[in-house]
């Protein structure tokens, strides 16, 4: 990952759909522990909560940490970054329905 797709991903993540999520979640989980790209990746995965279900983001989240393919011990911890800003972001979109 670089800035200027980080940049990009910024610029569209309102348009970021399921089956977009089910792609990206891996390469941001991989990349959300460099401090280069911590706050912008969180902020997309933020911006994505508003189209995609917090359930999906979450189960497709874990799926990829239990898979076989993840053999990165210290990715576990990396992932709760993320799973705790997709209930905080969930948690205020709901709190401030009327």
């Amino acid at each position: 990952m670089n800035k200027d797709l980080i940049s990009y991903l910024q610029e569209r993540a309102t348009d970021i759909g399921k089956p977009e999520a089910y792609v990206l979640i891996p390469f941001i989980s991989e990349k959300v522990a460099d401090p280069k790209f911590s706050e912008s990746l969180l902020g997309i995965i933020s911006t994505m909560c508003e189209r995609v279900p917090a359930k999906f983001l979450i189960g497709h989240v874990l799926r990829y940490v239990r898979s076989p393919e993840n053999k990165k011990p210290k990715l576990n911890g990396d992932i709760c970054s993320i799973l705790v800003k997709i209930v905080d972001t969930t948690s205020k979109v709901n709190c401030n329905r009327k």
